[in-house]
């Protein structure tokens, strides 16, 4: 059970920007509880692609700063 709905977002974060997408809606299923948690975007090949290539340049900063996360702990 979620307690607190603010922390639920029903879009997807690509490349820096929350976006809904063109693609209809892909519906979330507990499959504890087999209840509705909500619903995310049924994104496209165009909206995927530029998920995967925001991915891609984003790795290197991301890799790096998880050695320094990692070397505080």
């Amino acid at each position: 059970k979620l307690d607190c709905r603010e922390l639920l977002c029903s879009l997807c974060y690509i490349d820096g920007q929350w976006i809904d997408g063109g693609g209809g809606r892909i519906t979330v299923v507990d499959p504890a509880f087999d209840t509705v948690v909500g619903s995310v975007p049924a994104l496209g090949r165009q909206e995927t692609a530029e998920a995967i290539d925001a991915a891609h340049r984003a790795w290197p900063a991301w890799r790096d700063e998880r050695i320094h996360i990692e070397e505080g702990l």
